[in-house]
């Protein structure tokens, strides 16, 4: 999942295609969809601090940049965009 082409792949295309065929979310819950992404990664990132968990605090400053780099082509790939 750390990789790009992981949240572009088959796996993450389904799960967002699933998400919106449920119905759950309104059309404008999509539009804040990749920042509810960042927003559940701070939340992982908050666990690794109280652990403390040095490696796992490296790990997700890592994937957040991933993601942060990389939101245009994610967005794309999830159609928020």
């Amino acid at each position: 999942m750390e990789n790009p082409s992981c949240l572009t792949g088959d796996l993450v295309g389904r799960l967002i295609e699933r998400l919106r065929e449920s119905g759950r979310f309104q059309m404008d819950g999509w539009t804040g969809f990749f920042e509810f992404v960042l927003a559940l990664r701070f939340a992982w990132l908050s666990e690794w601090l109280r652990k403390p968990d040095p490696e796992m605090v490296e790990l997700e400053c890592v994937y957040l940049d991933l993601l942060l780099e990389n939101r245009a082509r994610l967005s794309t790939a999830w159609g928020l965009s």
